[in-house]
């Protein structure tokens, strides 16, 4: 399974905080929703109960998402990833980063694998309630952030490749916007069943 998310904006490296990191998950949440609605594995795939203490056992059948949304929760926030430990996938990535010519710091040698791990951070779905934002907790709305990855141990491969931004404004550069355009190929790494669509 391969998909493309973009993203525009900051991408901090050592000075990063966790608003940065949600505003990549915000940025990449209705691309990755909108690839759910659009499969027509993922937006119709009804399967006995494949996660939690019922595993297996409930008779009815329950849409990939609803079943993720129940079982992938932080606090009272609930998450959809698409590739899970459950099912045994793995995602190679690759990005392509565009920067502004006048901002050659972005790239200094050092600091792209502090940005690379916020980039991971954002597109995998929070570890606990301190990754969390002070507002998710009056969230009360049950409305499930999708994200790409569970962890980011399922992260089989990853590749970075950089280029000037010709069309950067001076806006951007006083900002230090990239846009980066994220490669994902998704893949069993044991097939079963609930996965071999994903081949």
């Amino acid at each position: 399974m391969r998909l493309r998310l973009t993203y525009r904006g900051a991408l901090k490296g050592n000075s990063r905080k966790k608003e940065d990191v949600w505003a990549l998950r915000e940025a990449f949440h209705p691309q990755l929703k909108r690839f759910w609605e659009a499969h027509q594995h993922l937006n119709s795939l009804k399967t006995h109960r494949l996660l939690g203490p019922e595993k297996g056992k409930d008779p009815e059948r329950l849409l990939l998402s609803e079943q993720f949304a129940e079982f992938y929760k932080v606090g009272h926030i609930h998450f959809v990833p698409l590739a899970t430990r459950e099912m045994h996938l793995a995602c190679e990535i690759s990005v392509l980063l565009l920067v502004s010519p006048n901002s050659p710091h972005l790239l200094a040698k050092g600091d792209i694998d502090n940005r690379m791990k916020t980039m991971l951070d954002g597109l995998r779905m929070p570890q606990q309630r301190s990754e969390l934002l002070s507002e998710h907790r009056n969230d009360q709305s049950g409305e499930p952030h999708y994200v790409l990855m569970e962890d980011d141990s399922q992260v089989s491969k990853l590749s970075v490749e950089y280029d000037t931004y010709l069309a950067a404004e001076q806006s951007d550069i006083q900002n230090d916007v990239v846009n980066a355009i994220v490669g994902v190929q998704i893949q069993p790494k044991l097939v079963t069943m609930a996965n071999n669509f994903f081949l």
